[in-house]
């Protein structure tokens, strides 16, 4: 996926739960935003962006390319 291209991606997360028999499934989450680089391990994306900061603010999160069910490009 190319730096800067807007894109929905569905991800599975860690679930935890202590002193219980019952099964647990990840958590499935979605995020939108901005790929910052997409890497064989990474996916790391801004999912917002502060316009006219001096210091180019985002706000990020990389999520590990294992976890990643879907990714399209929005």
């Amino acid at each position: 996926m190319k730096k800067g291209t807007r894109v929905y991606v569905k991800w599975e997360d860690i679930s935890a739960s202590l002193h219980d028999t019952e099964e647990l499934d990840p958590a499935v989450a979605e995020v939108c935003g901005w790929v910052l680089s997409h890497t064989k391990r990474y996916l790391r994306l801004a999912t917002c962006r502060y316009l006219g900061t001096a210091n180019d603010e985002k706000d990020r999160i990389t999520i590990p390319s294992g976890c990643v069910v879907e990714i399209y490009e929005i």
